[in-house]
């Protein structure tokens, strides 16, 4: 292995937050932590809290990476441990992810998924168009619920040509409660 077979941002990652720290720059009081990331931090606090226009898009996932199969993860998986060896063989201390219960700063699965791109790159295997992944994050629903609050799905679409339109939902075409949820206030479902 080489240099060259990793993503350049996999190796050089800044220091690990803690979570006074994470706590620190999503409260808006982390400027002395880092002062460029507080900003970005501060740009999407100011997004969340202003009235976003809703947005929409017609994709394709394509050749997807889909960490909803076994075939993704076991690639996912298998990275990783290549991934690991790497690093051990580089003398280098793999990234770790951090910030809180809900891993806020995923850096190792960052650097694993695109070690992976790195690893079908060099032995000229089709790229993947799109990545998609489940993110089980925030508290139960219940006690002992298997579903918690802020569960999503995240798609990565990594080949444009895949992203055959977007639009802007008008206002008036959005449900009561997609209003609510942009303005701030919550009404039952």
């Amino acid at each position: 292995m080489s240099g060259d077979d990793v993503h350049p941002d996999e190796m050089h990652t800044p220091d690990d937050f803690d979570d006074a720290a994470t706590h620190a720059l999503f409260s808006g009081s982390g400027r002395d932590i880092d002062p460029q990331l507080a900003d970005v931090v501060a740009d999407m606090r100011m997004a969340y809290v202003s009235k976003p226009p809703v947005v929409g898009a017609v994709i394709e996932l394509g050749y997807c990476l889909d960490l909803l199969t076994s075939t993704g993860v076991q690639a996912v998986t298998s990275a990783h441990i290549d991934f690991v060896a790497y690093c051990r063989e580089a003398n280098a201390q793999a990234p770790l992810n951090s910030g809180g219960q809900d891993s806020l700063f995923r850096r190792l699965d960052c650097a694993v998924i695109n070690h992976l791109h790195s690893i079908r790159d060099n032995f000229r295997r089709r790229p993947f168009d799109s990545v998609r992944g489940v993110f089980i994050e925030g508290d139960p629903l219940y006690p002992s619920s298997g579903f918690y609050h802020k569960t999503h799905i995240q798609i990565c679409i990594r080949n444009t040509s895949m992203i055959k339109g977007v639009f802007r939902v008008p206002d008036d075409q959005l449900s009561g409660n997609m209003q609510a949820f942009l303005s701030g206030t919550r009404h039952s479902i």
